[in-house]
C-alpha cells in the first residue's frame, strides 16, 4: 500500500531522530510531533528518576501540544504516573500510621475517654432526656 514503518529505539535525543528523518531519509516531521515527543521523553526520564510530579507535568504539557497520534499513549503514561504517585502517598501514610500506633498504642481509647468526659461535663442526663448545661 506504499506505507512504510520506521522504528527507532533507544532514543536519547529527539533532535537526532528529526535530523535523521529530514536529512538522511528526506521525510518531513511535524513540529507538533517533535514538541510532543520531546516532552514525552522528558517525562519518561523523570519517571526513571522517581520525579513523578515532574513527569506528570511533562505528560500534561505533551497532551496540551495537541498531537493526536500520541494522545492515547500519553494518557496511558500519565495515568501510570498518577498511580505511581498514589502508591508513594500510600507508603508514606502507612508509615505515618505505623509510627502513630507505635507512639501510642492506646491512643484511640484515650481519645474516646477524653471525648466522653468532655461530653459528660457539658450534658446532664435526667431520666430519658438529655439537656444542655454549662460546665
Amino acid at each position: 500500500n506504499g506505507t512504510h514503518l520506521i522504528e527507532v529505539n533507544r532514543v536519547d535525543s529527539i533532535e537526532k531522530v528529526v535530523s535523521t528523518f529530514t536529512s538522511v531519509l528526506g521525510v518531513a516531521v511535524e513540529p507538533k510531533a517533535v514538541e510532543c515527543l520531546k516532552l514525552n521523553l522528558e517525562a519518561n526520564q523523570f519517571m526513571e528518576a522517581d520525579e513523578v510530579d515532574l513527569a506528570i507535568d511533562r505528560y500534561d504539557r505533551a497532551l496540551a501540544v495537541g498531537y493526536e497520534d500520541q494522545r492515547g499513549i500519553l494518557l496511558n503514561l500519565r495515568s501510570a504516573a498518577h498511580l505511581e504517585r498514589a502508591y508513594g502517598h500510600r507508603i508514606v501514610l502507612d508509615g505515618l500510621g505505623q509510627t502513630a500506633l507505635e507512639l501510642s498504642a492506646d491512643y484511640p481509647a484515650r481519645v474516646i475517654r477524653r471525648s466522653l468526659t468532655s461530653l459528660a461535663l457539658t450534658l446532664r442526663v435526667t431520666g430519658s432526656m438529655v439537656e444542655g448545661s454549662m460546665p
